[in-house]
């Protein structure tokens, strides 16, 4: 069966078994949540976007704190070169 079909089926036994005007306030319901939902959708992506394109602010207490500390990870080279520009740049 094709979605089209499917969705014509599941409105028409929604309208036999709530009626219309229960059908007509659940689908309402539904559209509400689907337009929140979209909302926080855009605006979990704008926070996200805003953010990367953001200067991370240095923290000179941190970097003091973690000089010398060997933490075991390995770490891929782009990303290592990339966190020794940035402490670079805070000092």
């Amino acid at each position: 069966m094709a979605f089209g079909t499917e969705l014509i089926l599941l409105l028409a036994s929604g309208f036999v078994l709530l009626g219309p005007k229960r059908m007509q306030k659940t689908l309402g319901q539904i559209g509400h949540a689907k337009a929140q939902f979209d909302k926080a959708t855009r605006g979990f992506i704008s926070d996200v976007t805003s953010g990367r394109d953001e200067n991370p602010q240095c923290d000179a207490s941190i970097l003091e704190n973690n000089e010398g500390q060997e933490t075991g990870l390995v770490l891929p080279d782009d990303l290592f070169e990339r966190i020794l520009q940035r402490e670079a740049t805070c000092r």
